[in-house]
């Protein structure tokens, strides 16, 4: 008799966590009990139960992406992640001081760039930066000032902080766009899972409270094994718990006073931004791909991904929300993300399987003849057979037909030898199996449309993020997609090839000025922004004045 597989190790939630799940609307007949084969070496078929399988490949193959995590900006899942000693990382603020205790980092000089510029009084006692207060159960360091609002007034121009690892880092990667401040869900998995934030409070004002609570929980139930975590809005972040323990100063220089994202245009949040704007968002699409550099790795053996409980995420639509969880689901996933970092962090990234490379090869051999299939434009049922049938040769035995055979052998050829089971194996044969078994079923269907819509099926379960991808942008172009806090919500829906960052205040994606109005009429209104308060008077700032600031501030509605 087998034991499930996950018996074999101390926590199922690394391994198999292969709770019952409610799958998303769009999932093909039948998958809600598909069976997980994996063939074994005496030839037998061994089966797992594996459901929301097409989420956690996604969640693989984005990571640590721009685009894919554009896309699916509601970020489910939890991984180890590494950074390198000696990698180079930015940092852009009012003044020219080395930071210490908690601040972000960014992977792309253009991101702190924004911030490399004076700013509004200082934050509080002892300045930017500055030791003061005493260390104790509610604070990881010295208190933050309000992120963004920093600084000496009066300098003609900031500062970009270069830096550079210490040592290796261990991080704690909340995927999605997770740093993304929205109420569409992009902080359901850090405000639900990780801290105690109020997912309906003042998104803006939270971001330090989130930041001091995240140490917080690595200092005081994780034993400091977590040195930051790694976020993503409009370019990769980290969370950094403390600057002068970890980090190195590669130089500090004063930067330009153009040097920065721009005023908005004249739709609002996101909008125009001018051509500093659109050279930052030019920096962003530059990792659609990856972060590159080899400055990230993943342990994509032992990662927790809310997709795999018991939960209906997909119950107000479709983005996949935490906010409807139970209590007991949200406390069993913090738990299981505790023993991960417990067990494994920091994550030894060399020893594992670079499974998103795996969930490449299967996303590079099927996406473009899979949604070439479900145009339904080919000319006949003939032509269409004709292309499953060049895909699915290589597995067939025309001597001795054998369909199960054939569809394990085209889902086994992206398995590595010997691999360990884990959840992303587990995640990516389960996606190969059912799109090998469903091109096995068009081609012996004898109606075309059927076929077709079969294979459209599939595509929609499959929620492939190249298949939003603009082709054939100019050199001056970039492929757009909404990020925050740019973007329309039309070119969510059609990404299209840019060449300035498009506005429309009546559309954007994310809402409204700093966060999407809230229900009730305490919300952002709609129309034209509201004038902008009166400058403070010196001494006078306050935090109730930061979320409708003048436009020439809305970068420091970003941060970094």
């Amino acid at each position: 008799m087998h034991l499930p597989w996950c018996a074999l190790f101390t926590t199922a939630a690394f391994c198999s966590p292969l709770h019952s799940t409610a799958l998303a609307p769009d999932a093909p007949v039948g998958l809600e009990q598909q069976q997980h084969q994996h063939q074994q070496e005496d030839g037998t078929v061994k089966k797992e139960e594996i459901q929301n399988a097409n989420h956690v490949f996604n969640a693989i193959h984005s990571s640590m992406r721009q685009w894919g995590s554009s896309v699916h900006h509601n970020g489910m899942s939890y991984f180890l992640a590494t950074v390198p000693e000696g990698i180079q990382f930015y940092h852009g603020r009012a003044t020219k001081e080395p930071v210490k205790g908690i601040e972000w980092l960014a992977f792309e000089p253009e991101h702190a760039l924004v911030f490399a510029r004076p700013r509004g009084p200082p934050g509080g006692p002892g300045g930017p930066g500055g030791h003061h207060g005493k260390k104790g159960k509610g604070e990881a360091g010295p208190p933050l000032p309000p992120h963004g609002l920093d600084g000496e007034d009066g300098l003609p121009a900031g500062y970009l902080h270069t830096y550079k690892t210490a040592h290796p880092l261990s991080l704690l990667y909340i995927d999605g766009m997770s740093a993304g401040k929205t109420e569409k869900g992009t902080l359901d998995s850090t405000d639900t899972v990780l801290i105690d934030v109020d997912v309906s409070g003042d998104v803006m004002h939270n971001e330090n409270e989130r930041a001091m609570q995240l140490c917080n929980r690595s200092r005081d139930e994780w034993g400091g094994r977590i040195d930051g975590f790694l976020r993503m809005e409009m370019g990769f972040e980290i969370i950094l718990c403390d600057f002068e323990k970890h980090l190195t100063v590669e130089r500090i220089t004063q930067v330009k006073q153009e040097s920065r994202f721009g005023k908005p245009g004249k739709g609002g949040p996101g909008g125009g931004g001018g051509d500093a704007g659109f050279a930052y968002y030019q920096a962003v699409a530059a990792r659609f791909d990856g972060i590159g550099g080899d400055r990230v790795g993943l342990d994509y053996e032992n990662f927790v991904s809310a997709f795999t409980y018991p939960a209906d995420l997909f119950q107000d639509g479709e983005l996949p929300r935490l906010q409807n969880v139970s209590n007991e689901t949200i406390t069993k996933i913090r738990d299981d993300i505790t023993e991960m970092v417990l067990s494994h962090a920091p994550a030894d990234v060399a020893a594992s399987i670079n499974w998103q490379s795996v969930a490449d090869m299967v996303v590079a051999r099927f996406a473009a003849r899979l949604k070439y299939l479900a145009l339904g434009e080919i000319e006949s049922l003939d032509a269409f057979r004709n292309i499953i049938d060049y895909l699915l040769r290589p597995f067939i035995d025309y001597s001795a037909r054998n369909t199960t055979l054939e569809v394990s052998r085209c889902a086994a050829q992206f398995m590595p030898h010997g691999h360990r089971p884990c959840l992303a194996a587990d995640a990516i044969f389960t996606v190969a199996t059912q799109i090998c078994s469903t091109l096995s079923e068009a081609y012996e269907e004898e109606n075309y449309a059927v076929a077709t819509a079969s294979i459209q099926s599939l595509t929609d379960w499959l929620q492939w993020t190249t298949w939003k991808r603009c082709s054939g942008c100019a050199w001056d172009e970039v492929c757009f997609i909404p990020i925050w806090p740019a973007g329309r919500t039309r070119d969510y829906v059609h990404p299209m090839c840019q060449k300035e960052i498009p506005q429309d205040r009546e559309d954007n994606y994310w809402g409204g000025w700093a966060r999407p109005p809230k229900r009730g009429d305490d919300g952002v209104p709609e129309g034209p922004y509201p004038p902008p308060p009166p400058p403070p008077a010196p001494g006078m700032w306050a935090e109730k004045d930061f979320i409708r600031v003048l436009p020439e501030k809305f970068d420091d509605e970003l941060k970094v």
